[in-house]
């Protein structure tokens, strides 16, 4: 089993104690979330890529901030993960937010989709994060925000 399957069958394996505390992560992330908020720019009508986005943090906060007009998509590699921060969107109505399960170092969108990308804790799990930094700044419009 490669690392990508075995970091994929780690993460839907605690998905849900993540879910768990992700008030907790919220509420004592919230310095880090506001240093996001302000290094990527969420602003209403901004359209945000988290990457790496697990249990949902920073996705769901970025979500509430670009409204109204804007939207987040959330990607991982586990679809556990997707599910725990889709059911928390679902809970806190919002409906700005899509969770499509992905590769951090394989993005499937196409080239300047996004105003911002956000990678806050895949980067230190990637094999080759120069190349998930390489997809995120390709994907972002010229002028976007990388944090």
């Amino acid at each position: 089993m490669d690392v990508k399957e075995q970091q994929k069958k780690h993460w839907n394996a605690v998905a849900g104690g993540w879910g768990t505390w992700l008030d907790w992560t919220i509420r004592n992330f919230q310095p880090i979330t506001a240093w996001l908020g302000n290094a990527a720019h969420w602003q209403p009508g901004a359209r945000v890529l988290d990457v790496a986005c697990g249990s949902g943090f920073p996705a769901l906060v970025a979500a509430a901030a670009v409204r109204p007009g804007g939207t987040v998509v959330a990607t991982d590699i586990s679809p556990e993960m997707l599910a725990v921060a889709a059911s928390r969107a679902r809970r806190d109505a919002l409906d700005n937010i899509e969770f499509v399960e992905m590769d951090a170092e394989q993005l499937t969108f196409g080239d300047g989709e996004f105003d911002a990308v956000m990678n806050v804790y895949g980067l230190m799990f990637s094999p080759d994060p120069s190349r998930a930094i390489a997809e995120a700044r390709r994907i972002l419009r010229a002028g976007g925000h990388f944090s």
